[in-house]
């Protein structure tokens, strides 16, 4: 997974790569409350949780497009993404929709990080691009606009996009939802290959089962009633041992006094 990326940290003495304190997130009025939660370097963490809970929102509040409610975020090497201040970004973002610019190509798409955060050369980040849609699978897809690519293209263009400032940290908003089980399964490849044999850590808001149980390393499921976390830990895990009705009900889509419903980004 490489080196640390906070100094001191070890093998046998992880150190969180975000931490979030006592963290309540919403609008007007918080979806979670009391939120604390540890994100170690090499994880594949998952939010999941039932429409309404805030999956979406306590990602955005992770990464610091929303200020938080009450509560810290901090980000190693980052601090409080709040306070970016117009700096490099040191993470990634991969939104639900691709979030791609329509009258942009794919290439120009993801060359824009490039552009907007370094100097380098025309030619230089030309062949950054080439390499990140190659990596994604897209090589040779870079002069076609984002209308001319199918869903699950258009996903690995947002992802290229976020991968092109070389940061250890991907955020990604609902990346299967949309697709087709192969194509969700394909995805999930890409994402494993970025986290197993490039070292990102990956923070995944994400209800597809599928998903959750082959990416997986950590999860947390927010429950909508309580306004915190239901259980954390291994998702697999949690399948296999969970009890309480409530977990249940997500993880084996069962019902718990009612239907359940596992969709939503708030």
């Amino acid at each position: 997974m490489g080196a640390p990326l906070i100094e001191g940290a070890t093998a046998t003495e992880p150190q969180a790569l975000i931490q979030a304190r006592d963290l309540s997130i919403g609008y007007s009025k918080p979806l979670m409350e009391g939120l604390n939660l540890d994100i170690y370097q090499g994880d594949v963490f998952l939010v999941l949780g039932g429409s309404g809970t805030g999956k979406s929102t306590l990602l955005k509040t992770l990464f610091g497009q929303l200020a938080p409610l009450a509560g810290t975020v901090h980000v190693a090497g980052v601090g409080d993404p709040q306070d970016l201040d117009g700096k490099r970004p040191q993470f990634g973002v991969s939104f639900q929709s691709g979030a791609l610019f329509g009258s942009m190509t794919i290439a120009q798409n993801v060359a824009l990080p490039l552009e907007r955060w370094t100097d380098l050369q025309r030619d230089t980040i030309a062949g950054i691009v080439d390499g990140k849609l190659r990596l994604v699978g897209l090589e040779g897809a870079g002069d076609r606009l984002p209308s001319e690519l199918s869903g699950g293209m258009q996903k690995r263009a947002g992802i290229a996009r976020a991968l092109a400032l070389e940061t250890p940290l991907l955020f990604l908003d609902e990346p299967s939802a949309g697709l087709d089980p192969v194509t969700s399964a394909e995805l999930d490849e890409l994402l494993i290959t970025l986290n197993r044999a490039l070292g990102i850590t990956l923070v995944v808001v994400t209800h597809e089962l599928e998903s959750i149980y082959s990416i997986g390393t950590r999860c947390v499921l927010l429950d909508r009633q309580t306004k915190g976390v239901l259980v954390s830990g291994d998702p697999r895990e949690i399948r296999d041992t969970a009890t309480d009705p409530r977990v249940r009900a997500f993880f084996h889509r069962e019902r718990a006094g009612g239907h359940v419903s596992v969709g939503g980004t708030l």
